[in-house]
């Protein structure tokens, strides 16, 4: 691996901390039990991205033939949709959730594209379709809360 593609590499796990911390600390400021669970696993998650992540970074031969990181365990996201009371306050978390998570896919996409170690690419393929995973999960619950909202102000707008 090229020095440049280990930059790269920085940045992607330097974004990956970044969402982490987000989801630990969103988590407690959350107002709805579902979103608050959610944020939990996502987070424990992305200790899992940056503890792979870390691992190429620092990995100072870049020899990779004798590993297997581009196997991820499969992430079952369980979503529990507990009774809420108003989702409204956690609405712009998901939101702002849905984007880092859209962002990243994308990065990851950049990132593989110019990679030129063959398991480095595939392990950053898969990251990319775990992240995918999580946004859709995010993109789903807000669409979820949204209408609950809308239901509870006795409207649905035409979209």
């Amino acid at each position: 691996m090229k020095r440049d593609e280990k930059e790269l590499l920085k940045l992607l796990l330097a974004h990956e901390i970044q969402w982490r911390d987000f989801y630990k600390l969103k988590a407690d400021f959350a107002l709805t039990k579902t979103v608050k669970d959610l944020f939990t696993q996502f987070s424990k998650i992305e200790d899992e991205h940056i503890k792979r992540l870390f691992d190429f970074v620092e990995i100072s031969s870049f020899d990779f033939s004798n590993t297997t990181f581009e196997n991820f365990p499969t992430y079952v996201t369980t979503l529990k949709l507990y009774p809420e009371t108003s989702v409204r306050s956690d609405l712009p978390l998901l939101e702002a959730a849905y984007m880092m998570e859209h962002d990243l896919t994308l990065l990851c996409q950049k990132i593989a594209d110019v990679i030129s170690n063959e398991t480095v690419k595939r392990f950053l393929l898969n990251l990319m379709e775990l992240e995918k995973h999580q946004r859709d999960v995010l993109k789903n619950l807000h669409e979820e809360f949204l209408q609950q909202f809308w239901w509870e102000q006795g409207f649905y707008p035409v979209l």
